[in-house]
């Protein structure tokens, strides 16, 4: 544990061996512009000319043409869904991850599905028991001996940890085959409270879902050989980005100084998780894309040109930002550009704040 600027890192690293297959991701029917969102939540908060300049500043800054909800609703003049109970969010949150999730999987392949011995399921815009592991079993139909592990509320890196799992897993029974499946959504949450921590929230957030399969030894759909995984936690910013269920619903805290909160140890992180799993080169940068501004920071500290760091900037821009399955977003497109044995290294940020990373190998 290492002191840092009023807080602590705690550095973790797990040495690996095991296959991650093809890249599987999927969306809600529900495409909206950018525009279109902004001029909904403008009618929304029903504020002064001044409000509503600040808000599309935002929006236009944001670097997002499009995002994705399972909502259908944000085409209308009325904002019902910011009145809808937590109950009702919950309600909805069931159906429509069950479905958004079974998309995804589907996107693997069915035969890919034969021997799943273990299921990890990672979000944290909902939660229900028996809860989204057990519909996915019986859904699939996996066999009912199927070992089950939920990773909730952890937020935007979440996913990471989900693979660091099921790596752990694989490494640890040679025969286990896990299928770690994520999905949010966010837009269950978008409120129309006049503060600038949901204001901003609801200007980056959208749903989607993304699913792969973990295995100790290369499979015909094995797409990266994980060389390890790496987190720090800077405690300087623990207050800045918090997830909370409140009695009128699940409220997000999104400081501004995020940013640099997060770029300020971003040079060491890297170098301390290349070095410490023993990666002496990088081919391939994947960040998750928490927003416009943070891609930008990294890139500058970084010294990175943007098209090193293209693919995260695209998905913004395409989807918006996910929350957890974001970074598989990113990967997935990484994964079709990358040559054989090449690096690459992929992260995402969360409350606490977390830094979360990954190294693999193009395989």
């Amino acid at each position: 544990m290492h002191e840092f600027n009023g807080g602590f890192i705690i550095n973790f690293k797990i040495e690996s061996l095991s296959y991650i297959s093809n890249i599987a991701t999927a969306l809600p029917p529900h495409k909206y512009k950018q525009t279109e969102l902004l001029e909904f939540m403008s009618n929304s908060y029903q504020q002064k000319d001044e409000f509503n300049r600040k808000l599309a500043l935002i929006y236009g800054k944001s670097g997002i043409n499009y995002r994705y909800s399972c909502l259908s609703d944000f085409q209308e003049t009325t904002n019902g869904f910011s009145q809808m109970r937590v109950q009702d969010r919950m309600h909805l949150y069931r159906k429509e991850a069950v479905n958004l999730c079974l998309k995804a999987i589907k996107g693997l392949g069915r035969n890919t599905l034969d021997d799943i011995t273990h299921i990890i399921t990672v979000s944290c815009t909902g939660m229900y028991a028996p809860g989204l592991d057990v519909d996915l079993i019986v859904s699939l139909g996996l066999n009912e001996n199927t070992v089950r592990s939920s990773i909730n509320f952890m937020g935007c890196y979440a996913a990471m940890h989900g693979l660091k799992w099921a790596n752990s897993i694989a490494n640890s029974e040679p025969k286990a085959k896990v299928l770690v499946v994520s999905v949010e959504l966010c837009t269950l949450h978008f409120r129309n409270d006049i503060h600038w921590d949901q204001v901003t929230a609801c200007s980056l957030f959208s749903d989607g879902a993304a699913a792969c399969i973990i295995t100790a030894e290369p499979e015909s759909q094995s797409r990266l050989a994980i060389k390890g995984f790496y987190s720090q936690l800077a405690l300087k910013g623990q207050s800045d980005m918090s997830w909370n269920i409140t009695e009128n619903g699940f409220l997000m805290q999104l400081s501004s100084y995020i940013p640099d909160l997060l770029t300020e140890p971003i040079q060491g992180f890297i170098e301390d998780g290349r070095n410490t799993i023993g990666v002496n080169t990088i081919d391939h940068f994947g960040f998750h894309p928490g927003g416009r501004k943070i891609l930008d920071h990294i890139g500058k500290e970084l010294h990175l040109e943007k098209e090193q760091i293209q693919v995260s900037y695209e998905t913004l821009q395409s989807y918006g930002n996910m929350s957890s399955p974001t970074v598989l977003f990113v990967l997935k497109e990484i994964i079709t550009q990358a040559k054989e044995n090449e690096t690459i290294y992929s992260a995402a940020f969360g409350p606490g704040l977390s830094l979360e990373s990954m190294i693999t190998a193009r395989v």
